[in-house]
């Protein structure tokens, strides 16, 4: 598993391990260093307890993909370093990602080199620099990048392996001898040129970024040139291309997102954990610009585009977002109304990674609110001033409301008149009857929307309601039909005609009354008046008569007037009778 120029290398000591420390292969150097120990232990195992977290802190950091395309790359060139105690003698260690020719994955080189009075030098160091070449191939090998070496005009010296031939450059023949700019098409050798010029003035490093045509698709290439010495440079040639691709993506999904967000009619904040600006759209611009006369800028404090006097108020919904919670309220500010939705934004593991704010104008909507809510109100008023029993119920027969004056008068109050349906309220004799008039009457406005829009009324339909006690009362019903939602309703006014009632009954026994002394004046008294006349008539014009004749005619005229007599009795009597019948009520009445 070693490559060739470690694996029999008595002075580089160097092992292949996991990231949890099990070896996996080691060279002659590496059991000479450590000393007698089992067929592959564990890395740790020869090392002190004290040093074991450097040791995991090392191996996580080396496997560790440094490449957003998914490449397995070391995070440094050189790794980190850190001292461990082996036998007595401390080394000095370095962990780098490490990927053989079979494919294995995930495994990581370790280089060790004694450390002698603060030096790294081995014990038995040979007076020649191969333990130095030895150490350099070791690194250059584990990059898995095109590696040059070349003086400050671009004139190639020494290459290093690259997994895919010479990334980056266009192949010719004798590259080893090639200089640098024959390797490179004419519109990228500008670049480079310009970053040997910096380089040769002391700059410390440079990057290139630059793209190549390939077959069927461009490639993208990075360089990162570093001096080596006053007329070397180090060139680190990466193909970028995976990366780049993966970056258009998440440009494009960026700009598709910003383009979603922007068309929004609400204005939409991300904030990170830090209570920062991350993202803002143009709706949330323009009105920070408008409330707050300056523009609204990423990197900043959130709270510091919120009105001084509700910094507190906003802060808790923040921070009570970061524990997952969802604040949702609205406010009023300089007569506009806002609508404020502050929630969690989630990662794909489901962890709180910010916080989303929309603010959304209300101000029509609230203004319409504000504006029903107050004719609610006058309508509530206007009918609890109405002085008679009023309800409301639904084609259904369902009660859904009743005025204060339905309980003072009925006895019913709103919560036991909202569970009964209208037939409740009329005597059961009459129920059968007034149930199918209510269902003529709503099956009329169902067909006939237009009535019902005309608010048709029946007026003064006579009904007998139940009271609450039990007693019922003669009331006259006026029905108005409305539409609400799609379904009819039905307002209903009562009003007790008791004593209207009572009061046409009594005109009704009266006009009986008076009806029989109508009859009996122009039937009874006329008949024995005329009688009278007749007699009377006849004794004056007689002149023949007798007086045995006259005897028997006035005979006849005293039971005539007899009769009169008891006729006019009668009239009086019924007379006196009716009288007293509408004292005596009204006397009830009043009582």
């Amino acid at each position: 598993m070693l490559p060739p120029y470690l694996k029999n290398s008595l002075v580089s000591a160097a092992a292949v391990i996991t990231p949890d420390g099990d070896l996996k292969a080691y060279n002659p150097a590496f059991k000479k260093l450590m000393g007698d120990m089992p067929e592959y232990p564990s890395l740790f195992g020869l090392i002190q307890s004290g040093s074991h977290g450097s040791l995991r802190r090392l191996c996580a950091h080396a496997a560790q993909p440094d490449c957003p395309a998914g490449g397995k790359v070391p995070k440094a060139v050189f790794g980190l370093r850190t001292l461990f105690t082996t036998a007595g003698n401390p080394v000095e260690a370095e962990v780098l990602y490490f990927g053989d020719k079979s494919g294995d994955e995930g495994l990581l080189l370790a280089l060790f080199v004694p450390v002698v009075q603060n030096s790294v030098l081995p014990k038995s160091a040979p007076t020649d620099s191969s333990l130095q070449r030895d150490y350099l191939a070791s690194i250059i090998a584990a990059i898995p990048d095109m590696l040059l070496i070349a003086d400050l005009n671009g004139n190639i010296m020494e290459w290093g392996h690259a997994e895919d031939g010479k990334q980056g450059f266009v192949p010719a023949a004798g590259f080893e001898e090639s200089a640098l700019q024959g390797l490179l098409p004419a519109r990228v050798r500008v670049a480079f040129r310009t970053a040997l010029r910096q380089l040769s003035q002391g700059e410390s490093a440079r990057r290139v970024e630059y793209r190549l045509a390939g077959s069927g698709q461009d490639n993208w290439f990075e360089a990162n040139l570093a001096p080596l010495d006053a007329e070397k440079v180090v060139i680190l040639n990466r193909d970028i291309t995976k990366r780049k691709e993966t970056e258009d993506k998440i440009r494009l999904q960026e700009g598709m997102l910003r383009a979603i967000y922007d068309s929004a009619d609400q204005a939409v904040t991300f904030i990170d954990k830090e209570l920062r600006v991350l993202f803002f759209n143009k709706v949330a611009e323009t009105l920070v610009k408008q409330v707050f006369g300056k523009p609204q800028q990423t990197g900043l404090p959130a709270l510091s585009y919120i009105l001084p006097g509700e910094v507190s108020e906003f802060e808790q919904h923040y921070r009570r977002a970061l524990l997952g919670e969802t604040a949702y309220f609205e406010k009023d500010y300089r007569g506009k109304w806002w609508r404020y939705f502050i929630y969690p934004v989630y990662d794909k593991a489901g962890n709180i990674s910010g916080i989303a704010q929309n603010v959304a104008d209300i101000t029509d909507r609230k203004s319409r609110e504000i504006e029903l809510r107050e004719n609610k109100e006058r309508l509530n008023k206007t009918i609890e001033a109405i002085p008679h029993p009023l309800l409301i119920a639904d084609d259904r027969f369902q009660i859904s409301y009743v005025n204060e004056q339905f309980e003072n008068v009925l006895g019913f109050s709103e919560a036991e008149a909202t569970v009964l349906k209208l037939d409740a309220l009329i005597p059961e004799a009459q129920r059968a009857s007034y149930a199918e008039d209510l269902i003529r009457y709503f099956g009329q406005h169902r067909t006939d929307p237009a009535s019902a829009s005309d608010a048709s009324l029946i007026n003064e339909r006579f009904t007998e309601i139940n009271k609450a006690d039990g007693q019922t009362l003669m009331m006259s019903c006026s029905y108005n039909v409305f539409i609400n939602s799609g379904k009819l309703y039905t307002i209903i006014i009562l009003q007790d005609v008791s004593e209207l009632k009572r009061r046409q009954d009594i005109i009704l026994r009266q006009n009986m009354f008076l009806r029989k002394i109508a009859w009996q004046q122009s039937h009874g008294v006329r008949r024995p008046i005329a009688n009278i006349l007749a007699i009377s008539n006849m004794i004056q014009t007689d002149e023949e008569m007798t007086p045995e004749e006259l005897q028997q005619y006035l005979g006849h005229l005293s039971d005539e007037v007899g009769k009169l007599d008891e006729i006019v009795k009668n009239i009086v009597t019924e007379t006196n009778q009716l009288e007293r019948s509408g004292k005596d009520e009204t006397r009830t009445a009043d009582s």
